[in-house]
């Protein structure tokens, strides 16, 4: 006996709710304007009972809470406002400035990133014009492959042609994949080429459990990108160390290509306090995704949140992350690159004879609000120290103590030259002493 099922305009949730179902119900591809037909081929009739009804429980239970994510063993703060029901795959929240871990939930566990892949190719893109090999202003010529990618986009046309600064903005703002094949076809001639320099700037980033496959992340249903939420979380700090990237991610809506306006996608922007960036993600196998940024009085908190079950869970769950890493943490800045730090030391047979020691670096920390103990900066000068010296010679390290702990550790430097004190001098400062 033959037993023939088609389905129609299944949720990607069905299509992707077990192996079972994965088995039996091949998915459509998103782009599909055709039913697709699942054959399961000459069956006895309990075999057939046996496949129907494992579709119809796989069915079932994607509509159901997961179990792992049942009871959530995250402690909520009392001044949260927020509530989490764990309604995603797995969580990794940090401060963007240290990398310190304030919260992880399943970090590790490997998953599609779907569109969060637009930021390493955004990634790419700014260093590429930042090392000078090209210009915002630069015009890009939109290839075939941008018109019939499909999903998210802006619209681009075939041998379109548009600023450099334009294909950027309809990325990382409207989650446009054709303006990710536009912009790596321009600087590589070959998404191929461009993807595998994606996968080794991941790798130069310590993204261990990342391996990309397109520029977009709109893979295909049976080939997927993989990453981490930790991994992304690490991506997302090298991009906030770029201003221009900060600049769009907070931007709620732009005007590209001569009166275009894109919104962004993030809908956290406006509504969290301190909201600023970064970018969403769907697909089918991925599930809702978010990757987040948030800053208040000074302390810049990363979310990064992978397969959440709707959209609304994806920002409902983050903002309960980025709200329970600001009530539990605080960062200290116990030194401040360019000040005078410490008493002056002295620098044998100097001119002048003592100078002040300067941080090199801004020192934060990221402590739990509980923590008691306050931080000690310890200097211990450089021994031996002798004229002459030049501007920014090390002449003390700075040393970070809670407690008996160290913290962190940095050097101090001088910000002006040391002359040497001719024979004269040295008698007449010796003699000045005795006297």
């Amino acid at each position: 006996m033959a037993v023939r099922m088609e389905w129609v305009h299944l949720s990607p949730s069905v299509r992707y709710a077990s192996p079972m179902l994965r088995r039996f119900v091949p998915p459509r591809c998103p782009m599909a304007k055709t039913r697709v037909a699942c054959l399961c081929g000459s069956l006895p009739v309990p075999a057939a009972v046996f496949v129907i009804a494992s579709i119809l429980v796989a069915i079932a239970t994607a509509f159901l809470p997961s179990q792992t994510n049942a009871a959530s063993p995250l402690p909520t703060h009392p001044d949260n406002p927020y509530a989490t029901h764990r309604a995603y795959a797995s969580l990794y929240v940090f401060d963007v400035r240290t990398g310190t871990e304030l919260l992880s939930d399943n970090a590790d566990e490997p998953r599609a990133p779907a569109s969060l892949t637009k930021m390493m190719t955004l990634l790419l893109l700014m260093e590429t014009v930042e090392s000078g090999k090209a210009a915002w202003s630069d015009s890009v010529t939109v290839p075939w492959q941008s018109e019939k990618v499909g999903g998210s986009g802006v619209g681009l046309q075939d041998n379109e042609v548009l600023l450099l600064e334009d294909a950027a903005k309809a990325l990382i703002v409207s989650s446009g994949n054709d303006a990710a094949i536009a912009i790596a076809e321009h600087l590589a001639h070959s998404e191929n080429v461009w993807v595998q320099r994606m996968n080794r700037r991941a790798k130069e980033l310590g993204m261990r459990n990342t391996y990309y496959k397109t520029s977009h992340g709109l893979d295909g249903w049976r080939s997927q990108s993989v990453t981490t939420a930790h991994d992304q979380g690490l991506l997302v700090q090298e991009l906030m160390r770029h201003p221009r990237i900060l600049e769009w991610t907070s931007s709620r809506s732009m005007v590209i290509r001569g009166g275009q306006t894109i919104v962004n996608t993030n809908k956290l922007l406006g509504v969290f306090p301190g909201m600023d960036g970064v970018k969403t993600g769907y697909t089918g196998p991925a599930k809702f995704c978010l990757a987040s940024t948030a800053k208040r009085d000074g302390f810049r908190v990363g979310c990064v949140l992978l397969g959440g079950w709707s959209s609304v869970d994806r920002f409902r769950e983050t903002e309960w992350a980025l709200t329970e890493a600001f009530l539990r943490f605080r960062l200290e800045l116990p030194v401040e690159a360019g000040a005078p730090i410490g008493a002056p030391i002295a620098i044998l047979d100097g001119d002048p004879a003592l100078v002040q020691p300067i941080a090199t670096e801004d020192l934060p920390i990221v402590r739990p609000r509980t923590n008691p103990t306050p931080l000690e900066v310890v200097i211990v000068p450089i021994s031996g120290l002798r004229a002459p010296l030049a501007a920014g010679t090390e002449i003390a390290r700075i040393e970070v103590l809670e407690g008996e702990r160290l913290v962190t550790r940095s050097v101090a430097v001088i910000d002006t030259p040391v002359a040497r004190l001719s024979w004269w001098d040295k008698f007449k400062r010796r003699f000045q002493k005795k006297s």
